[in-house]
């Protein structure tokens, strides 16, 4: 799949299952999927164009930035959807592998974050990281 769109594997996948979400028999079928889904982002990194001077002359240059794992991505990727998640999420026999993928997702991301390979601000947000303030004055006559 290497090279692929993210759309591209989508629309193969509803083609091949009829339009409809592919659904994960067993937890294993759940782990295999995210194992290729995650490899494919490792493999398809997102690309950034940028132009640089080089002996006067301007250059351009590709430059690859590591592709954040979401939830809603690998879902995509297996042809199935992201509301059926929580579905796999209650069923008893899926909980290992749910956690597993998104303890993945997340540390994929906080890592990335905390490298600096992927914006810090964005990923904060995203993982619900807050930095807290205490804007109390000391006589506590302002909030």
């Amino acid at each position: 799949m290497s090279g692929q769109q993210l759309w591209q594997i989508v629309e193969q996948r509803l083609k091949s299952n009829g339009g409809r979400p592919r659904t994960f028999e067993t937890p294993e079928s759940m782990f295999e999927a995210a194992l290729a889904y995650f490899k494919w982002a490792d493999a398809n990194p997102l690309v950034e164009e940028k132009a640089f001077q080089f002996q006067g002359a301007p250059v351009m240059a590709d430059i690859n930035k590591m592709r954040p794992y979401t939830l809603k991505a690998f879902m995509l990727h297996a042809g199935s959807s992201y509301q059926s998640w929580s579905d796999y999420r209650a069923r008893a026999e899926f909980s290992e592998v749910v956690n597993m993928i998104d303890d993945t997702i997340r540390t994929q991301k906080f890592d990335g974050a905390v490298a600096g390979l992927m914006n810090p601000n964005i990923i904060a947000r995203d993982l619900g990281l807050v930095d807290k303030q205490d804007l109390t004055s000391s006589d506590g006559s302002m909030t």
